[in-house]
């Protein structure tokens, strides 16, 4: 409490007669540059704008090079207006309209993540009558023998879909879309390195099993989930070069 934002913050609450947000931006930056001196080669960290739209916040991420996970038409016109370039901004979430779908092309967004026969279907047709051919992720949902994912414990949910519903629907027929890869939110706030590297490597193995099966080429695995958050006094929180090193074997 004696560092001088701490007392800004004391001094600030002395003063104002309603509730407020404060935010420590400084600390954001310094975090953020620490993880971009310890990423390794190949690999490039998302930010989920849900988490906090603000500009101010965004902007820090964008000068910093990280990229930005977007989930709404709301979400792109903010990440946009905060001067983040097309290809920083990645798209996931299981209700895209065929009008956010279109939103996504006239922006030129770098990759759509696809979570339905529906979304794929829609964004296949569009590209076709946009002359484009967007990169796009097949969300993956894997059941989880042995413990529970974050989504729906062991059982497929409605983000995205199982591996054996992906496999009913001719990606082939995709010709409109360049699938480069493949997408699975299977965790959440693990603050265990041996659980998240066995959660990771789990994934990574079932995904690639999947590929190969189907004869899609991967250039990228998207692993969602983020990294865990200490929110309880007695967690600490993960070293993220530890973090980098777990991705780096992967």
């Amino acid at each position: 409490l004696n560092k001088p934002y701490y007392q800004n913050l004391i001094r600030m609450t002395e003063t104002q007669d309603s509730p407020f947000f404060f935010y420590d931006l400084d600390h954001l930056q310094n975090h953020l540059q620490y993880m971009n001196e310890h990423i390794e080669s190949g690999i490039k960290l998302w930010y989920a704008c849900k988490a906090n739209p603000m500009s101010a916040i965004l902007k820090i991420f964008r000068n910093l090079n990280f990229g930005i996970d977007i989930a709404s038409k709301g979400e792109l016109d903010q990440v946009l207006r905060s001067g983040i370039k097309a290809d920083g901004i990645l798209s996931t979430g299981p209700a895209k309209s065929k009008t956010y779908l279109k939103s996504l092309l006239d922006n030129n967004v770098r990759i759509i993540v696809l979570e339905s026969f529906q979304q794929a279907f829609d964004l296949n047709e569009l590209s076709k009558d946009f002359k484009k051919k967007p990169k796009a992720l097949l969300r993956i949902q894997l059941s989880w023998e042995g413990g529970k994912s974050i989504l729906g414990g062991e059982n497929i949910t409605p983000f995205g879909l199982g591996p054996c519903d992906w496999e009913r629907y001719p990606i082939k027929s995709l010709t409109n879309i360049d699938i480069v890869g493949l997408h699975a939110f299977q965790w959440g706030n693990i603050l265990n390195l041996k659980e998240l590297e066995y959660t990771w490597n789990e994934t990574c193995q079932n995904l690639l099993k999947f590929a190969k099966k189907n004869e899609i080429q991967v250039e990228v695995l998207d692993l969602g989930g983020g990294i865990g958050i200490p929110y309880e006094k007695d967690q600490e929180a993960i070293d993220f070069s530890d973090v980098s090193k777990i991705l780096f074997q992967l």
